[in-house]
């Protein structure tokens, strides 16, 4: 049962909202809306994860991991607009890109291999 907490790539993921959170979201002063969209594209990568590991067939497997993976782009996309708005230092950026970068290639190797 919860087979999903035995997959890296979700305990990567909540690893990444987790710093997101800790790092921006927790003190994050500025438009409410942007705190929020971070938030819900953040934390839904690790849920997407979770729910399509329940699911039965590949076909719909597949179709959550593809969300969750959307999900890890708009995360990167709003990273990328907070470093243009100097509101995210460089190099925080960029660690958080590498990670984003490295949860990408897993979920890409699920979504292939649930190909039918």
């Amino acid at each position: 049962m919860f087979d999903f907490k035995k997959l890296r790539v979700y305990a990567l993921s909540k690893e990444l909202h987790t710093t997101i959170y800790e790092s921006i979201i927790k003190s994050w002063t500025g438009e409410r809306y942007f705190k929020d969209q971070l938030g819900r594209a953040a934390l839904s990568v690790s849920l997407n994860i979770a729910e399509g590991n329940a699911c039965l067939s590949s076909k719909a497997k597949r179709r959550y991991f593809v969300i969750a993976r959307a999900s890890l782009f708009e995360t990167i996309a709003l990273l990328e607009i907070l470093k243009d708005l100097n509101q995210l230092n460089p190099a925080h950026f960029e660690k958080l890109k590498s990670e984003c970068t490295h949860i990408s290639i897993l979920l890409w190797k699920f979504i292939r291999s649930l190909e039918d």
